[in-house]
Parts: structure tokens; C-alpha cells; sequence
């Protein structure tokens, strides 16, 4: 499966594939990035919301004994092995690049393969 993550203040830092969320995290540069990565855990309430309030969505992640932190380097470590929850997964830094924002300006962008295997 193959997703992106951002760096903008536009896009959330945080791309699910499938039982695992991938979130940016620091350092990163132009040929390189870490990503943390956790189990797909999600608590929906349709009922949430307070009265006279609304939400629209909220997204966040939580460091866990299970979460990992993954460096790769497009000149050096692009793939990387991990397990969570008892699934081994492998994941590819395919690429690197500045993307023109609709808002204007550009944001980094981090394309990464990920495989259940």
C-alpha cells in the first residue's frame, strides 16, 4: 500500500495503512525522515458530541510500548522491518519531495510502501 505524509500545516502528519498508523516524526531533511509507528487502534462515540457543540474530526497518537521509531535515508536505510501486534510489516522510504500547496507555499512530502507480510 502506498501512502503519503505530509509536513504542512494543511495535512495531518499521520497516514493509516491498515492496522498501523504511520506518523512523521523528527528529524527529517530532504534525504532523510523517522516515523513512528503504532497499532490501529480507533474509539469512535456517534453520541460524543456535548450539547450545542459540534466536532468535526480529531486525530491523535499516543506513544505505546508498542510504538516504533523507524529512521530512513533515501542514500542509505530505505526499508525497514517492524512488528506490531504480532504482524511483521515492511516499510519503504520511496521518496522525498517539496508538493505546491492550493493555499500557496510548498509542503514536504514522504512517500512510503508498506507491506504486510
Amino acid at each position: 500500500m502506498r501512502i503519503k505524509i505530509y509536513r504542512s500545516p494543511f495535512h495531518s502528519p499521520i497516514e493509516v495503512a491498515g492496522d498501523i498508523v504511520l506518523k512523521l516524526h523528527f528529524p527529517y531533511s530532504a534525504t532523510t525522515t523517522t516515523i513512528q509507528v503504532n497499532p490501529n487502534i480507533q474509539d469512535y462515540k456517534a453520541e460524543g458530541d456535548a450539547s450545542g457543540g459540534r466536532l468535526r474530526q480529531v486525530m491523535f497518537s499516543v506513544a505505546t510500548d508498542e510504538t516504533r521509531t523507524l529512521p530512513f535515508d533515501l542514500n542509505g536505510t530505505r526499508k525497514q522491518r517492524t512488528q506490531i501486534g504480532g504482524t511483521t510489516y515492511k516499510i519503504e522510504l520511496i521518496g522525498i519531495a517539496d508538493e505546491a500547496l492550493v493555499q500557496g507555499g510548498n509542503a514536504k512530502r514522504f512517500d512510503f510502501e508498506v507491506t504486510k507480510l
